[in-house]
């Protein structure tokens, strides 16, 4: 088959997943909701959804031109003005095909229009409702020997019991909209979910103390792939908007060969009941008994994919290997160290002068990226938002690293911890000229 040319990446943020396509087949055109600064460097084009999701208002982004263009349309055309933007941004290229970033499995009409418009290397509508299902979820722990922690729709529970509960939007990423059930709320659902449940309500789980893991591996048409796993920052870890918004992670991490063959199982499992083939990341918690526990599962790239690229694993080549397109890429390249990355989230109200933006673009690329863009000059940046991603290389042999080894700590996280908070200190005087 032939190899992917200039492919479109689509999701609320793709930065990271349009420098994993540019090292494969070069720079793909671009949709996601910010259009920054290095993401247009990245791109052929860079298409801007002003607002994500059903009902969106759209702008676009062209790089060449360095010109923006917001589009006002009614609500019910916004999703038609998004298709025909990228049809006139692929109109050279033949047999265009789509990577879905973060945000694209909580938008089923736009994959919809997409599958009929270009190959889209990811889950059908139907695929996706089953792999969005809680009861699936469920199903294929139970088959991996893992933990489901239990979960609840319609049954109150009394106040006295609430603590221990977590509140999720059924349609969230990223950690957004998951909070704790104040006991004064404390009404929440039954013991087990309805099969297939995909309802916009929030739903209700029991919280599973301990470290939280992505598991990104890779699903083909015979077999199954681990490519790696991170580990996320907590809230004690990083600070961030809200308890449970991701901030960050580190890895790759090992795992023990048990865990290791329970997560391919999963992935076997979902392989066989959806026929779906490519990436597929695993949200996971490890308890104090080295238990693991699935909390959710999502068809596309994420966020611990590009700590996976930096270590030399790049996922979209061997996404496009799962889809039968050659990418001229090495299938299991050698590990090249142990990366963490970390958003900076803005402290306060942040406006982003003319000598921020230079400030910012100066900054190594290695080290910062998703930089706002010149188009966003004199915009604020409202406090809780992100403003920049922060990148490093863990160094093992760094005195902190060391001490921390001799000390009980765990090594991988302290380093990481030190390395991006020295990023962030750097950093800072360029955000106190706004």
């Amino acid at each position: 088959m032939r190899g992917p040319s200039e492919p479109i990446v689509i999701g609320f943020s793709v930065r990271a997943l349009a420098e994993a396509t540019a090292a494969v087949v070069g720079p793909p055109v671009a949709v996601d909701h910010f259009c920054d600064h290095d993401c247009q460097t990245l791109s052929r084009t860079c298409i801007l959804v002003s607002r994500w999701g059903p009902g969106s208002r759209l702008g676009s982004m062209n790089t060449a031109a360095g010109v923006r263009q917001t589009l006002h349309a009614p609500s019910t055309d916004n999703l038609e003005n998004l298709l025909a933007e990228l049809k006139r941004a692929t109109v050279h290229i033949p047999d265009a095909c789509v990577l879905l970033g973060g945000g694209t499995e909580n938008w089923p009409e736009l994959l919809s229009e997409l599958s009929t418009r270009f190959k889209l290397l990811g889950p059908t509508t139907r695929q996706l409702s089953t792999l969005r299902s809680l009861d699936f979820w469920r199903e294929i722990a139970d088959c991996a020997s893992l933990g489901f922690p239990e979960t609840r729709h319609h049954k109150p529970i009394p106040p006295e019991a609430a603590t221990g509960w977590l509140q999720k939007p059924q349609f969230g990423a990223g950690g957004i909209g998951v909070r704790r059930i104040r006991v004064s709320s404390a009404r929440v659902s039954s013991t087990c979910a309805p099969a297939g449940a995909t309802a916009s309500g929030p739903y209700w789980q029991r919280e599973i103390i301990g470290r939280v893991l992505g598991a990104q591996c890779m699903l083909l048409s015979d077999c199954s792939r681990l490519m790696g796993v991170t580990q996320s920052l907590s809230s004690a870890d990083w600070p961030g908007p809200t308890e449970f918004a991701f901030r960050g992670a580190f890895g790759p991490i090992e795992l023990a060969d048990n865990q290791v063959q329970s997560i391919l199982a999963m992935c076997d499992r979902v392989r066989t009941a959806t026929g779906l083939r490519g990436w597929m990341n695993f949200d996971l918690i490890e308890d104090g008994e080295g238990q693991l526990w699935l909390l959710e599962l999502n068809p596309r790239w994420t966020a611990g994919m590009e700590l996976l690229h930096l270590a030399g694993i790049n996922p979209v080549g061997q996404h496009f290997q799962a889809w039968g397109m050659p990418a001229g890429f090495e299938p299991t390249p050698t590990r090249t160290g142990l990366f963490a990355k970390a958003v900076l989230y803005a402290d306060q109200d942040t406006r982003l002068a003319q000598p921020v933006l230079d400030a910012l673009h100066s900054l190594p690329g290695s080290n910062y990226a998703d930089l706002p863009s010149q188009t966003q000059l004199d915009n604020v940046v409202a406090s809780g938002h992100p403003l920049l991603t922060l990148r490093t290389q863990i160094d093992l042999m760094d005195p902190i690293t060391r001490h921390a080894l001799e000390s009980g700590f765990d090594p991988l996280k302290t380093s990481a911890l030190a390395q991006l908070g020295h990023l962030r200190a750097t950093v800072q005087p360029s955000l106190q000229r706004a």
